[in-house]
C-alpha cells in the first residue's frame, strides 16, 4: 500500500477516536467548525490518494519495442532435389544479417546437400511457423 493510503487510515482514525472519547455535550460554533474542518481534510486526503493512483497508472513502464524478425532477402537459398524445390535459409547469411543471432530458432536449423556440398540453413516454412519474415523493405 501506498504511504499516503497509509497515512489517511491513520488519520482518520485518529479523528473518529478522538470524537467518541468525548462526553456529550450542546454544539456550538466551534464544533461545527471543527467537523467541517475534518471533513474537509478527509476530502483533501482523499483527492490525494485518487492523483497517486493517476500518477501510478502513468508511471507504468513502457513496453520495450520489440526486435524485428525480419531476414534479408539475400540469405534465402533454393535448391532442387528428389522430392522437388526446398527453400531453405542460409545459416552464415542470417548470422551475420540478424541483429542478436542467438534469437534464430534452433529448431529450424537443418543440414541441406547442395552441389557444393554439405551446408546447414534454417527450413524456410519453420522460419515462417516462428514468426520470421523475409525483409521486403
Amino acid at each position: 500500500m501506498s504511504r499516503r493510503f497509509v497515512a489517511a487510515v491513520l488519520a482518520a482514525s485518529l479523528t473518529i477516536t478522538s470524537l467518541a472519547a468525548q462526553p456529550a455535550r450542546a454544539a456550538d460554533q466551534d464544533d461545527l467548525a471543527r467537523v467541517l474542518l475534518g471533513v474537509a481534510a478527509i476530502a483533501i486526503i482523499g483527492k490525494a490518494i485518487q492523483e497517486n493512483r493517476k500518477d501510478e497508472r502513468r508511471r507504468a513502464a513502457p513496453a520495450r519495442p520489440q526486435l524485428a524478425k525480419t531476414v534479408p532477402p539475400r540469405c534465402l537459398r533454393t535448391i532442387e532435389g528428389r522430392n522437388g524445390v526446398r527453400r531453405y535459409i542460409d545459416r552464415d547469411c542470417a548470422v551475420r544479417a540478424v541483429p542478436r543471432s542467438d534469437r534464430l530458432p534452433g529448431a529450424c536449423l537443418q543440414r541441406y546437400r547442395t552441389f557444393h556440398g554439405r551446408t546447414l540453413g534454417y527450413a524456410a516454412r519453420c522460419m515462417r511457423a516462428e514468426g520470421w519474415r523475409l525483409d521486403r523493405g
